[in-house]
């Protein structure tokens, strides 16, 4: 049995091609996480593809927030108490050993909820979990003690994969004891363009290299699935994608698009904004923000497109997964307001893709005034 999970639509996208391109000879089950809005609607899509011996929806979001003691994490007495305790065994390999299997034993026992929540039972007999984000790792790690073969895999989520590395960071115990160590590194490695992966060169893993553009069969059930048939096609030339990065400078960016018209200019709010920014300005706001701009370009192209954003990666998606040239502007460098937030992770990122040839016509403005100029020479252009 090969288990994937899912807690974005990005991932249906990435799992329903991974699972008909390399997994046909294999049963395997899907989990769907609430983790996004309208999440438990894809639940009967997917199952409707045959691809799935079952597809479960999970209410993990509170378990998983329960489960990984983020409520504590600003009491300054228990990270004292937990410095101590680990500074303590931290070279003591048995006492090690002892608290990792009794922090599994935990999990599985006071904490089977999400086992039961995944219909997992500790018997089953899974040789793959499939993921591309930390949470299941840690109602799987006790399978992973019982069945020392199952393989732990990744695939990539958007452009996180890129800017994190194949390895998942290790969390706050892990940090002191190295707790199951070979969890956090992925047997498999799922990526459109692993060479833009940080630290790819030291991972331990196989790299598999996907190209999703020949898979029919999955472009055909993924059609039918986000339901493309009437999906509103973007006819506007430039397209702002909007973020929730708390330091951005919303003023910098907007005013100099004003020189477009509404039939001229649409904007992407971000499917989790909490208010009504743009309709308050009577700005043109696309309709389908729901649908991830990754599954649009698989059916659009949108090449001859000018996208600009403060720090979405949908600006360079296009260039990335689908070989499209679309003119991409990140506004980050000028369009930042003072914080603690820096955006030396997006950078490397982004010289990696550069300096390995992805098809990405972009700009980074780095003053108001070089944006300005940028903005009016591509209006004019038109």
């Amino acid at each position: 049995m090969v288990a994937f999970f899912c807690a974005t639509p990005v991932q249906i996208y990435q799992i329903i091609n991974i699972r008909t391109q390399y997994y046909n000879d294999k049963e395997t089950i899907l989990y769907i996480l609430d983790y996004f809005l309208d999440a438990e609607k894809y639940v009967e899509k997917c199952k409707e593809t045959g691809l799935f011996k079952d597809v479960v929806f999970v209410k993990m979001w509170k378990c998983c927030q329960r489960t990984n003691g983020k409520k504590y994490k600003d009491l300054k007495i228990l990270k004292g108490v937990q410095k101590k305790f680990f500074d303590f065994i931290t070279n003591k390999v048995v006492l090690k050993k002892i608290y990792m299997r009794t922090w599994c034993i935990y999990y599985f026992f006071l904490k089977n909820d999400i086992l039961k929540k995944l219909h997992v039972e500790k018997s089953a007999d899974i040789e793959e979990v499939l993921f591309s984000y930390y949470d299941p790792i840690l109602p799987m790690l006790y399978l992973k003690l019982k069945n020392k073969k199952m393989k732990f895999n990744r695939f990539e989520d958007g452009t996180s994969t890129y800017f994190n590395g194949v390895n998942f960071a290790k969390c706050r115990f892990d940090e002191k004891i190295g707790l199951s160590d070979d969890v956090f590194k992925p047997a498999k490695v799922f990526a459109h363009f692993p060479e833009a992966i940080k630290d790819i060169e030291k991972a331990n893993a196989e790299i598999i290299k996907v190209d999703f553009s020949q898979n029919k069969v999955a472009k055909d059930l993924l059609y039918k699935i986000f339901d493309i048939e009437n999906v509103q096609e973007i006819k506007e030339k430039v397209i702002f994608f909007d973020t929730l990065a708390p330091n951005q400078n919303m003023e910098a960016m907007m005013k100099p698009l004003s020189i477009f018209t509404s039939e001229e200019i649409v904007y992407k709010k971000h499917p989790r904004r909490p208010d009504r920014y743009y309709e308050e300005r009577n700005l043109n706001v696309y309709k389908g923000a729901s649908l991830p701009f990754e599954m649009y370009c698989e059916y659009f192209d949108v090449s001859d497109k000018i996208l600009v954003s403060h720090c979405s990666t949908a600006c360079v998606s296009p260039a990335l997964f689908f070989n499209q040239t679309p003119t991409a502007i990140i506004c980050y460098d000028f369009a930042t307001t003072k914080g603690l937030e820096t955006y030396s992770g997006f950078d490397a990122f982004l010289n990696r893709l550069l300096e390995n040839d992805v098809p990405l016509k972009l700009s980074k403005p780095k003053t108001k005034e070089e944006y300005e100029k940028l903005i009016f020479s591509l209006k004019s252009s038109q």
